[in-house]
């Protein structure tokens, strides 16, 4: 791949140098030839190896941050045959502007993000000003990014981060860029275990508008979020069972 030279803010390039490191060692090693899609938070895989299946002429990424759950998912992807698929430990923010141009990648997956439940972790989520306008610089004009999340405020707080910014555009179901193939995609463990129990999906599908926005003032609500009745396997074995 092409790494990027991107020079991040100075507290970054200081205390995570390591890790810029070896994402650059990863990149330079490896090769995403047509096409990309990405799914960010790919835990155990369940849904990138079925991307990988489905879509055999497009390379697929996994980025997961949690570095157990990739090492256990490279070596699938490997014993299953899926050349197609790669998957890297690192956190996106780092990863994607150091592996991708602008302009280059054709979708982007995000599904069932933590929410981090409680109002003093409401920090640690994914979704910012700043993240999405990183994944609209990073997708094509025709990309697509695709949210799923079975927590409704926080699908809420998302669809008004990307409803306030000149940086998307949300597509709707009448909407001739609602992908026609999305009854083909996988459904990772969290969502077959969701609809088994009747209980509803939030599917956010947005494109970019190629348009350029401050995030300056742009605020996210940091309220609590009441967990679903839904349970996750945390029992422990070689494979990580921690579940999405």
């Amino acid at each position: 791949m092409d790494i990027q030279d991107v020079t991040f803010d100075e507290a970054t390039e200081t205390y995570q140098r390591a890790r810029l490191d070896a994402i650059r060692a990863w990149g330079a090693e490896r090769q995403l030839p047509g096409p990309v899609q990405i799914e960010i938070g790919s835990n155990q895989g369940r849904f990138l190896k079925g991307l990988a299946r489905l879509y055999t002429d497009r390379s697929v990424l996994g980025i997961e941050i949690r570095r157990r759950f990739v090492e256990v998912l490279s070596e699938e992807l490997t014993d299953e045959g899926l050349t197609n698929a790669q998957a890297l430990a690192a956190d996106a923010n780092l990863a994607l502007p150091l592996l991708f141009a602008d302009n280059t990648v054709e979708r982007i997956y995000i599904l069932f993000p933590d929410p981090w439940w409680k109002k003093r972790h409401a920090k640690r989520r994914l979704f910012t000003p700043e993240f999405l306008g990183l994944l609209a610089n990073k997708l094509r004009p025709d990309g697509l990014l695709v949210i799923k999340t079975d927590v409704e405020p926080y699908a809420e707080i998302v669809s008004e981060l990307i409803d306030q910014s000149q940086r998307w555009r949300r597509v709707m179901p009448d909407d001739p860029a609602w992908p026609e193939d999305e009854d083909q995609w996988p459904k990772t463990t969290r969502e077959g275990k969701i609809l088994r129990k009747g209980l509803p999906v939030w599917k956010i599908y947005a494109e970019p508008t190629g348009e350029l926005q401050e995030v300056d003032g742009l605020e996210v609500p940091m309220e609590r979020f009441a967990k679903p009745e839904v349970t996750i396997d945390r029992s422990r074995g070689r494979r990580p069972r921690l579940r999405k």
